[in-house]
């Protein structure tokens, strides 16, 4: 039904809008009207997957217990690769928390009055940080001058607490960057808080294929294939199950079209000649194995920071192995007439040599006893 609203002399009909005392708890998304900021309703909570691979919950259990202890703003950031667990991380503190959330993604300025404004806590979520303000310049408003630097110097100080409130504002951001500003970094005192997120650990990786292949059979293929990717997030490692499902192969052949991106590889180099103990010749040797050829030179460097050259003699692609020659000088001492002298010779020694990939954290992942 709709009522005579008065404001001063002005009387308009139209439907009374619905008051409340407080924010509900819920998920806002801040957006700017004729009027000025206002939020928008989203959810009433962030809907979370039924299973969480690599929680985060000491973590989470930290941030929470800071909060409730505390009396004053401060922020949390969580960088790192895409598809780590950052956001879902996020997510979890402010399903624990319970309190209303408001998303900022876009860059509104002086956005500082209107959040001091809120008579209770909030939570402000900027999720990739980077993309919602522009730290180092590169565009420009209509007057020419650099976007961000104003925005952020009012997020700085709405963090630093200067307008002055009894409410608590947390500040929960992700980025997919590490290059941030040192004025947003140097103090506790605005960002409490820095984990960065990496690849995923052995235990969530097989735990994730555990429970997304079907022919458990395919999972030490699969293993191996994703041990030598350089990046290994969620979401890769359950389209390549859903890939090994669709065609049931672990061939790593077959995943040469699929948008992987593997490491470059480097190598720990090993080798004895006949009748001696095998040793480390080098770590670190990153010429692709793919390149080797009969007659093909090489250098390892020993432990010297000396040079030494090897000329293949034969090999073995799938094992990784080589047969070598290395040139070394040996002394001779001869005599003639009666008279003792010294010289040199050169001969050379046969190593055999094989070459081990280093594949960052994961490289025992192979070798797992499933």
């Amino acid at each position: 039904m709709k009522k005579w609203l008065q404001s001063g002399e002005v009387f308009m009909l139209d439907h009374v809008p619905q008051t409340q005392d407080k924010l509900p708890v819920g998920v806002y998304e801040l957006v700017m009207a004729p009027r000025g900021p206002m939020l928008l309703w989203i959810s009433d909570k962030f809907e979370l997957p039924k299973k969480i691979y690599g929680t985060e919950d000491i973590l989470i259990a930290r941030c929470i217990k800071t909060y409730e202890t505390l009396s004053k703003n401060f922020g949390i950031l969580f960088k790192g690769l895409k598809g780590t667990g950052k956001t879902i991380t996020a997510k979890q503190i402010c399903h624990y928390l319970d309190l209303p959330v408001i998303l900022i993604n876009e860059d509104f300025g002086n956005i500082g009055q209107f959040i001091n404004s809120i008579p209770q806590d909030v939570i402000l979520f900027f999720d990739e940080f980077e993309k919602t303000y522009e730290f180092y310049g590169g565009s420009q408003n209509e007057d020419g001058e650099q976007r961000g630097k104003k925005n952020i110097s009012s997020l700085l100080t709405l963090m630093d607490g200067v307008f002055t409130t009894k409410y608590k504002r947390l500040f929960l951001m992700t980025t997919n960057k590490a290059d941030l500003p040192d004025q947003l970094l140097s103090r506790p005192s605005r960002i409490r808080y820095i984990k960065e997120f990496k690849d995923l650990t052995l235990k969530h990786i097989l735990e994730i294929l555990n429970d997304t292949v079907k022919n458990k059979k395919l999972i030490p293929g699969l293993a191996k294939l994703i041990s030598k990717l350089s990046i290994i997030t969620i979401d890769i490692v359950k389209s390549v199950s859903e890939e090994a499902n669709i065609f049931d192969t672990d061939h790593e052949e077959f995943f040469e079209i699929f948008n992987l991106k593997k490491q470059n590889l480097t190598f720990e180099v090993w080798g004895n000649v006949e009748g001696k103990p095998e040793k480390k010749l080098q770590e670190g040797w990153t010429i692709p194995f793919s390149n080797v050829y009969i007659g093909w030179s090489f250098n390892l460097v020993n432990s010297k920071g000396m040079y030494e050259l090897y000329k293949v003699k034969d090999f073995d692609k799938e094992d990784m192995t080589i047969v070598a020659t290395k040139p070394i000088s040996v002394k001779l001492e001869y005599k003639t007439d009666k008279i003792a002298k010294k010289a040199t010779a050169k001969k050379e020694e046969i190593w055999n040599i094989r070459f081990v990939p280093e594949t960052k954290t994961h490289k025992n992942m192979a070798d797992y006893a499933f």
